[in-house]
This record gives C-alpha cells, sequence and structure tokens, in this order.
C-alpha cells in the first residue's frame, strides 16, 4: 500500500513551484497584452478588442453612491473586516465586500462609450481605508451598541473612481445599432393597434364596413393596413436612435478585461512586476518547504 506521507512533501513543492509559474505567465500576458494593444479613439475604432482612454462620465440620472462615504463617483469596491481575537493568534477577517455594477461612460472627445465593469479586474487609484467602531461606519448599522459593549474594532476599505476621473479600458469594443426603420414601423403598428381595440365603438365606426357589429377577417387586414400606413409616416417623421458604443467582457476568456485609472505603461510594468513577485514568491514557498522536509 502506497504511502501517502512520502509523496506529499514533493506535491507541495511542485504546487508552490507551479502556482508561481502560473500566476507569473498570467501577469505577464496582461502585460504584453496591453503593451501589444493601440490605444484607439471611439469614433474610428475597429469592432472587437480594443484599448480605449479618455474621461469617466456619469450616464445614469441618479448618481451612483459609494456605501461607505457617500461619495458620489461611476464606480466602487469595499470591504469590511473585523478583528477577531484568538487564544493563539488575531487577525483581520472579511465580513461582508460588495462592487458596483452599474454601466459608466468614457468621454475621449471623438465619442462617448458605455462601459460594464461586470467581472472586470479594476485598479482604481483612489483608496480610502480607516477603522472604526461600528460594522457600518455611516452609524446605519443595527448592532452599533453591541459592538461598542463588546469592543469589536472594523477596518473599511474602499475604492473608487470619480467623475471626469482619466481611466484606461481594455475589452471588447462593440457598437449597439437600434432598431431598423420596418423594425421600428412594425412596433409602432402595433402600438397603434392597440391603442385602437382600447375604443372599440370607436374602432367599429372606423372599420366595420359591413356594419354588422363585427371585424371580421378583411376589415381587420383594412385595419391593419391603415395603422400600418400611419407607422410609415409617424416612423419617418422621428429621429433614427442613435447607436450606442459599449465595452464589456470579452467573449474569448483568454483576453483581459481591464479598468484602471492608471497610465497603461506604469499598469503593463505594474504586472510585470507582479510577475517577477509572483514566480520570486513561489520559488520561495518550494525553496522553504524542501529546507524543512528533507535538510531540516
Amino acid at each position: 500500500m502506497m504511502n501517502f506521507s512520502m509523496w506529499l512533501p514533493p506535491l507541495l513543492i511542485a504546487a508552490a513551484g507551479t502556482g508561481g509559474v502560473f500566476a507569473m505567465a498570467l501577469n505577464l500576458r496582461k502585460a504584453r497584452t496591453i503593451e501589444d494593444t493601440p490605444t484607439a479613439k471611439i469614433r474610428s475604432a475597429a469592432q472587437g478588442y480594443a484599448a480605449l482612454h479618455g474621461f469617466a462620465r456619469a450616464i445614469d440620472d441618479e448618481p451612483l453612491r459609494a456605501p461607505l462615504t457617500g461619495t458620489t463617483c461611476v464606480w466602487y469596491r469595499y470591504t469590511i473586516e473585523r478583528y477577531e481575537r484568538g487564544a493563539k493568534n488575531s487577525r483581520w477577517n472579511t465580513i461582508e465586500r460588495g462592487c458596483s455594477e452599474q454601466l459608466f461612460g468614457l468621454d475621449d472627445r471623438t465619442g462617448l462609450c458605455h462601459i460594464d465593469p461586470r467581472r472586470a479586474e479594476v485598479t482604481a487609484e483612489i483608496e480610502q481605508r480607516w477603522e472604526g467602531d461600528t460594522r457600518h461606519p455611516n452609524g446605519m448599522a443595527t448592532n452599533g451598541v453591541l459592538d461598542n459593549l463588546f469592543g469589536q474594532r472594523y477596518r473599511y476599505t474602499e475604492y473608487r473612481i470619480h467623475p471626469d476621473e482619466w481611466i484606461y479600458v481594455l475589452g471588447w469594443f462593440e457598437t449597439l445599432h437600434g432598431p431598423s426603420l420596418p423594425e421600428r414601423a412594425a412596433a409602432q403598428t402595433k402600438l397603434l393597434l392597440n391603442q385602437w381595440k382600447q375604443d372599440r365603438d370607436r374602432l367599429l365606426a372606423r372599420f366595420d364596413s359591413n356594419s354588422d357589429g363585427e371585424i371580421d377577417l378583411r376589415e381587420w387586414e383594412a385595419t391593419r393596413s391603415v395603422a400600418a400606413q400611419q407607422a410609415a409616416t409617424l416612423v419617418m417623421q422621428q429621429p433614427a436612435p442613435a447607436p450606442i458604443n459599449t465595452v464589456s467582457l470579452p467573449p474569448l476568456r483568454d483576453r483581459p478585461f481591464l479598468i484602471a485609472s492608471k497610465d497603461p505603461r506604469a499598469l503593463a510594468h505594474r504586472y510585470r512586476r507582479n510577475a517577477t513577485l509572483s514566480l520570486t514568491i513561489g520559488v520561495g514557498i518550494g525553496g522553504w518547504l524542501l529546507w524543512n522536509f528533507y535538510y531540516r
């Protein structure tokens, strides 16, 4: 029977080294993607994977507010940690976290692009971290009295992107066009018919040609024809809906989706630094395990 304890040390050492190499490769790929993808203007950007930069804009009438500070922003991420005292050691444990998913805009002076931040890796330069004695720093927590009674300590961290802040986005660029003229006409026709059916007496007076108190198939076709003609006239008088530019998660998951309030060169340098650090940590942990299992 195989002794598992004999295989555990080399498995742990291999896992540490493999994890370091994998993290290094992941960070290097992000750095190279940033460096190899030139930034484009919204007005002339090709459909597909693209890099954009410009100024963050709020696109909803209701402003987004960060939950811990109440600051107006276009994106936020926060964590609340509680200090847990143990018999042997004490540490901060995360008890609540959240991240906004509301769309916001990027304006590069050639156009506006809607950014969908869901599942993006966001690097925000604005960070606030502080401590308090209630679960929520705004004092709205219902357990604030108990927290004070038992001397609980909390740590709050909030990252934000503010309106008019310069941002860089790397993701899937797509221009969404509104419905075509025939589609808009068909929708308007359906709307008119539904409105007419609400007033049966008026509908009969207008389209019941044989005066039998019913709209038969032939009369209904005539009704539809009149509605279609009126709908076409109405739609032609209305301006066509403007196309909407969007950036979201790429359909191919091997491409990173990045949002950062940082210069792309500095962002690429950060990922390269993280790559070196990941490999160093992985090799370091593997070496420490090797020493403790075989040489100590």
